[in-house]
């Protein structure tokens, strides 16, 4: 092979490098966009007046809606989602079958508790709480199945936690106790979405700046060896 030939080679293999590394850096800008709309979107949701609820909500409509509830709690035995909190470490949200004041049931996350605590009673008289509505996507594939005998869930699952409270599939996620107790503590719905896709894209661009500078050097190397 020619002198010309390799450096042709090297060269057309270098720009290939460094268009497939920038394609990659332009999708993570991409994605970029597209993460900021949700989480605007989501937000959005968030700063509208609160619904109240008739437990006949769903995801599609109502994900992220703030709402109010007057009505009571069902029982006072919970299921328990495996969490934790900063800094207080691992426990579980407490999670309650409520009966609307206007009739049907929906889930209630009254929210955290530390590891060794005993669930408090909730209260036994009506009362009205505030939140907002939440379907978390938290399941994957390494979720183990709840232990439904023991009310122990390791995901908010709203349609499995639903059938086991029997209440229709929708849960209010407490943004303030509706008594004076300290425990369960409240963990209001939030957007709190990964965003990492400019930390990506800055990655991929520097990549591709290298290997332009690489392709530069050796086809340097390689012309002034052959003269």
């Amino acid at each position: 092979m020619t002198t010309a030939r390799r450096l042709t080679f090297l060269l057309l293999v270098g720009l290939g490098g460094v268009a497939f590394l920038a394609n990659l850096g332009v999708w993570q800008l991409q994605r970029l966009e597209w993460k900021q709309g949700i989480i605007a979107e989501l937000e959005s949701r968030l700063a509208l007046e609160p619904l109240a609820l008739t437990g006949s909500e769903t995801a599609e409509s109502a994900n992220f809606r703030r709402a109010m509830a007057t009505g009571r709690y069902v029982e006072t035995r919970p299921a328990m989602f495996l969490t934790s909190m900063k800094p207080t470490g691992p426990g579980h949200r407490l999670i309650y079958a409520f009966e609307l004041s206007g009739g049907g049931r929906i889930l209630v996350d009254r929210g955290y508790l530390p590891d060794g605590l005993e669930p408090p009673p909730p209260p036994v008289e009506e009362v009205s709480l505030t939140g907002a509505l939440h379907w978390p996507n938290e399941i994957s594939a390494f979720t183990p199945d709840p232990n439904i005998a023991e009310r122990r869930w390791f995901a908010r699952d709203v349609p499995s936690l639903a059938s086991a409270l029997e209440t229709q599939p929708v849960m209010l996620v407490e943004s303030a106790r509706s008594d004076g107790g300290e425990w369960p503590k409240p963990l209001p719905v939030s957007v709190d979405l990964p965003n990492d896709h400019l930390g990506y894209a800055v990655t991929w661009f520097s990549l591709a700046t290298i290997w332009l500078v690489m392709t530069v050097l050796l086809m340097r190397r390689r012309r002034d060896n052959a003269n």
